[in-house]
């Protein structure tokens, strides 16, 4: 069994929405790292455009709302 089953719907949809907020310390860890390619034969790579994709949802979460519902 998956983690994600083991979850209710809405913690499943806040993980969605939310989750990268919590992950981008992570993120910046693997996209930093000693060996990590960003790009190969002058395109970046699928990881790298993961990583940046991930870390753009992350800065557009809007922290009030977030912070609303973490105290809901």
């Amino acid at each position: 069994m998956y983690e994600c089953q083991t979850q209710s719907k809405y913690m499943r949809k806040l993980e969605k929405l939310y989750g990268a907020y919590y992950d981008t310390e992570k993120l910046y860890d693997e996209l930093y790292s000693k060996n990590f390619k960003k790009f190969y034969a002058g395109k970046p790579t699928k990881k790298y455009k993961r990583i940046k994709n991930q870390l753009k949802k992350a800065s557009q979460v809007n922290y009030s709302d977030f912070e609303r519902l973490m105290y809901k």
